[in-house]
């Protein structure tokens, strides 16, 4: 997950890109599994994505495929009129 964050610096920040982060939570409808291993996903990703953007991340609440939870980056284009 480091090495992901380390990539998209490198990659957007010299262009003067920055990009959002969003952890994409359990779907209580549409998941399978077991609940602890989902509620250990979650918050591992949760501590992971604050390390490197503290309060610069959201919550996607129920957005997670069927089989886990999972990280949203998104790039933003400061040169987009």
């Amino acid at each position: 997950m480091h090495s992901a964050f380390d990539f998209l610096e490198a990659v957007y920040k010299p262009f003067g890109f920055d990009f959002r982060v969003g952890v994409s939570t359990r779907n209580p409808k549409k998941w399978m599994g077991d609940l602890k291993v989902w509620d250990r996903a979650e918050e591992e990703l949760k501590r992971v994505v604050e390390k490197r953007t503290p309060g610069k991340w959201h919550v996607n609440e129920e957005d997670a495929a069927f089989y886990g939870p999972k990280v949203r980056i998104s790039g933003n284009d400061p040169h987009h009129y």
